[in-house]
């Protein structure tokens, strides 16, 4: 659904804020200059590991002429009611060949509640335990979870390393943002890492071939990818 640009532009702003005073917990690795090259792919928040998150364009306003380039999108859970699971997910790579080590590690936090207009969350994404905040993946009508750090753990490729997290569980707060049914709309705020989104995501040229429902062999047409050189 079309939301209002000033809530976004508030909500901005507060992580902003955020940034300034954040104090990460966790000692340990991070802020090494180890040059290793970290990469984290994202995958959809919704529905359980091995069923098929949906995304339908009648949800998305850049799903309808005229095509308007984005890098949001909805996704559905079913629409079993509310309070519904919001996951985060990604594959993790690092460049270091010692085996599984911890990357980042992720906070959610409650950005702003349905009280405010649009109920948004996120998930700040840090350079290994103690290091600096790499990337904000971000999830609206949702509330937090489970509001505590997790490890995000990585391995060399072609090795792979999964991390999987309820962070979430769908809200209405319809009351005082534009938006219909229980969804998801995911997108991210910039940071520091290098942030490249696979090209099925909504584009210029049109997404209408992202409706309809989308099998997990099929959810790595829906990645962002986070990248960074650790210690830099």
């Amino acid at each position: 659904m079309r939301h209002t640009p000033i809530r976004f532009i508030a909500a901005g702003a507060l992580v902003i804020g955020f940034l300034g005073g954040l104090v990460l917990p966790l000692p340990g690795r991070g802020n090494a200059t180890t040059g290793d090259a970290i990469t984290i792919y994202m995958q959809p928040p919704t529905l359980g590991w091995g069923s098929s998150p949906y995304l339908t364009c009648g949800r998305h306003s850049t799903c309808l002429p005229p095509y308007n380039t984005s890098s949001a999108l909805d996704w559905d859970d079913n629409n079993t009611g509310y309070g519904n699971p919001v996951y985060y997910r990604s594959y993790n790579f690092t460049s270091n060949t010692g085996g599984i080590i911890q990357v980042a590690r992720g906070l959610p936090l409650q950005i702003q509640t349905a009280q405010d207009g649009c109920a948004i969350m996120a998930v700040w994404v840090a350079e290994g335990t103690n290091g600096p905040l790499r990337a904000i993946p971000k999830y609206d009508h949702v509330n937090v979870y489970n509001a505590a750090a997790f490890p995000i753990w990585g391995r060399a490729y072609p090795q792979t390393q999964y991390t999987s997290r309820r962070v979430g569980s769908t809200v209405n707060d319809s009351a005082l943002c534009s938006t219909t049914g229980s969804h998801v709309h995911e997108d991210y705020y910039s940071s520091s890492a290098s942030y490249t989104q696979n090209t099925a995501y909504p584009t210029a040229s049109g997404c209408h071939d992202n409706c309809g429902t989308r099998l997990n062999s099929n959810v790595n047409n829906y990645t962002r990818r986070f990248q960074w050189t650790e210690g830099y």
